[in-house]
């Protein structure tokens, strides 16, 4: 028995720390010290950003300036442009606060996503959890219908489902387990 049936959406995820994008790399066989080390090694060439801040946001200035590089960003990782809808600054993202602003990719765009191999074999997912985690903010917000229910004949049996209605910035990028995860698109 359904319940209730309610239209949700949510936003893209807050940017990542180094310690964030450490951990979610730990799965792939990657050490928090490796992706320390590549990145620094990728920030002094100007791929990527500043890796040392706690910042979860960039200011409006750095929204600016990277504004123009996200169809050339999104190329590199392979995202359709078309699907980075949102080109305004998301007050959720983007905020005069901080100092050097979250993890991203930086001023200077790889000439592929090859040709970042040689800061080692870290490099290529680094980039690519990182960009598609700001390309992110860029795309539609996930919609969803959020369904309530329990079993008739045991009532106290009660269920949920989400079901899908506009994947949004779960195209671009999901980082955690439970993203993974088919949805169904049956409901309850």
């Amino acid at each position: 028995v359904v319940e209730s049936k309610d239209l949700k959406k949510t936003i893209p995820p807050k940017l990542m720390d180094l310690a964030t994008l450490s951990a979610t790399l730990a799965p792939r066989g990657f050490s928090a010290a490796e992706v320390q080390t590549t990145y620094q090694k990728m920030y002094q060439d100007e791929i990527l950003s500043y890796p040392r801040t706690e910042d979860k946001n960039i200011t409006f200035e750095q929204f600016k300036e990277m504004l123009p590089l996200v169809d050339k960003i999104a190329n590199i990782v392979g995202i359709p442009t078309e699907k980075l809808t949102v080109r305004k600054a998301r007050p959720s993202h983007v905020k005069n606060s901080g100092s050097h602003g979250a993890n991203r990719p930086g001023r200077k765009i790889p000439i592929s996503i090859k040709s970042l191999e040689k800061y080692g074999r870290a490099a290529v997912p680094i980039y690519t959890m990182l960009a598609k985690n700001f390309l992110s903010m860029f795309a539609e917000d996930y919609e969803y219908e959020h369904q309530k229910g329990y079993l008739k004949e045991y009532p106290s049996f009660k269920g949920i489902a989400n079901i899908p209605k506009k994947m949004g910035w779960k195209e671009i990028f999901q980082q955690d387990k439970e993203d993974e995860l088919v949805e169904s698109e049956l409901g309850l």
